[in-house]
């Protein structure tokens, strides 16, 4: 892990609006060595600062400035409509997870989303940024020109105050396909919020991530009820919330409706018993289009799994993955860690 203050910024800024014919494609602090690799496109690809200890919060925000000089000067959201990125100003990828940021700077990342044609995936994973700050955030990501795909929030410190402005968002956006808001305190309020931008027409969102948000089985009938309305969703997680049978129960009556398209499913310790599995079973034998299913730290024993394994025999059965266990790879964080890097 590199350790950045703001006087490394100047030479990663330098590179990246510089004129030179050579720029960086990938910055990479994962690695044990910084591999900077050159090719001969016009601006930063790809940028990673992950995990970087900056030494106050103001220096995320002048870091974010110096990236995009030309929303530097930008002192209303008027002007924002207007601003055009230079050519060394396009990146697609840009990763800050860990990086100290604050509400302070979610402005200033709003009017890039507005600005840019490029940037295909932001993750903010680990920062502070708090309801304000996205809520900065969503007025960039409804603009008309953000192509925005992938947006991962984890350990925001968001709460349901939020869900309204992002359920607005899942409206309006055309390019939003994977969102990840684990280990936010949503709430079954916040879900039930968020629900109604799920179930929008307009709404294009493929994977969801809702592991560790405090959801309980109040807010599987809202879910259920979005499997049965949306045609784009196809992961679903919900890991580390304390559903139980009841809400499993419930979120069954989604996954067995005709529309549904779910395809993977994560239900990792979510205080299931074996009394659900005869309607897990069920549902899985009208759903053909489940193809990975995580049951893992739960307490189905043998009499669950014996009800699962009777779907498991029928030939046009088409589940490919099915977790189970007390062990699945490590501990949530290595897992977090795998997911967002790939």
């Amino acid at each position: 892990m590199w350790n950045l203050t703001e006087s490394a910024f100047s030479p990663i800024v330098q590179n990246v609006n510089g004129d030179v014919k050579q720029h960086l494609s990938r910055i990479d602090p994962e690695e044990d060595e910084p591999a900077l690799a050159l090719d001969f496109s016009i601006g930063l690809k790809e940028l990673g600062l992950l995990k970087t200890s900056l030494i106050s919060e103001d220096q995320g925000f002048v870091f974010v400035k110096s990236l995009y000089p030309s929303i530097a000067a930008v002192q209303s959201r008027e002007e924002f409509q207007h601003v055009s990125l230079t050519p060394t100003e396009i990146i697609d990828l840009l990763l800050l997870w860990h990086c100290q940021l604050t509400s302070t700077v979610c402005g200033d990342l709003a009017a890039v989303l507005g600005a840019s044609q490029s940037l295909r995936e932001l993750d903010l994973g680990g920062n502070e940024l708090g309801d304000l700050g996205l809520q900065l955030l969503c007025e960039g990501l409804k603009h008309p020109s953000c192509q925005l795909q992938t947006l991962r929030l984890w350990h925001c410190q968001l709460t349901s105050t939020v869900c309204g402005d992002l359920a607005a968002v899942l409206g309006a956006s055309q390019s939003l396909r994977e969102l990840d808001l684990g280990g936010n305190e949503l709430g079954d309020l916040g879900l039930q919020l968020l629900c109604e931008g799920l179930k929008h027409p307009s709404c294009q969102l493929q994977t969801l991530r809702l592991w560790h948000c405090q959801l309980t089985s109040t807010v599987c009938g809202d879910l259920a009820a979005v499997l049965g309305a949306s045609q784009s969703l196809r992961e679903l997680d919900l890991g580390g919330n304390e559903l139980g049978d009841l809400g499993l129960q419930l979120l069954c009556e989604g996954l067995k409706h005709p529309s549904c398209q779910l395809q993977t499913l994560r239900l990792r310790s979510c205080l299931l018993t074996s009394a659900c599995c005869g309607y897990l079973a069920m549902a899985l034998s009208t759903n053909l289009s489940m193809r990975d299913l995580d049951l893992s730290f739960n307490r189905l024993e043998d009499s669950g799994v014996q009800l699962l394994c009777e779907k498991l025999k029928r030939p046009d059965w088409q589940l490919q993955t099915l977790r189970g266990g007390r062990k699945q790879g490590g501990s949530d964080h290595n897992q977090m860690k795998k997911h967002n890097r790939s």
